[in-house]
C-alpha cells in the first residue's frame, strides 16, 4: 500500500490518501469518499503538485 495525495473531482479538496495495490485511492482515516459527498477521487501526480504551487502564489 502506498501513501499519496488525492483530489476530489467535484470540490477540488486535497487529502492525504492511501493507494492499495489494484484498488482505487482512498482518503486516509475513512472508507467513504470526500466529505462533500463525492466518491470521485483521483491520485495526484507530479504535475498536479505544480498546479497547487502555482495557485498558492
Amino acid at each position: 500500500m502506498n501513501r499519496t495525495l488525492c483530489r476530489c473531482r467535484d470540490c477540488e479538496s486535497v487529502y492525504a490518501a492511501r493507494k492499495p495495490t489494484d484498488q482505487p485511492v482512498r482518503i486516509i482515516g475513512t472508507d467513504a469518499g470526500c466529505p462533500c459527498g463525492s466518491d470521485a477521487l483521483y491520485e495526484m501526480t507530479r504535475g498536479s503538485f505544480s498546479k497547487l504551487d502555482e495557485s498558492a502564489t
